[in-house]
């Protein structure tokens, strides 16, 4: 089995350095169909205390290779919260 590569970007900038996980859930249809994220980020001291905010734009790549670019998710922010 290959590693897989993630890529998380928000509003264009690359998070994918402090990535801990990432779970994307995707429904099977596409008329009226929704999908969801969650993301864990390594947040040392707080350094994405005050990054995140509703509304900004959400990409999410995996692939087998160390530049993933294999769109599994697009969206937006709905709900932030800090551990």
């Amino acid at each position: 089995m290959s590693a897989l590569y993630s890529k998380l970007t928000v509003n264009g900038v690359d998070y994918r350095n402090d990535v801990i996980e990432i779970l994307v859930t995707k429904s099977v249809g596409d008329v009226f169909s929704t999908s969801k994220f969650t993301a864990r980020l390594n947040n040392l001291d707080g350094k994405y205390k005050d990054s995140f905010t509703v509304g900004q734009s959400v990409d999410i790549h995996l692939d087998t290779n160390s530049s993933p670019d294999n769109k599994v998710f697009s969206g937006f922010l709905e709900r932030v919260d800090q551990e």
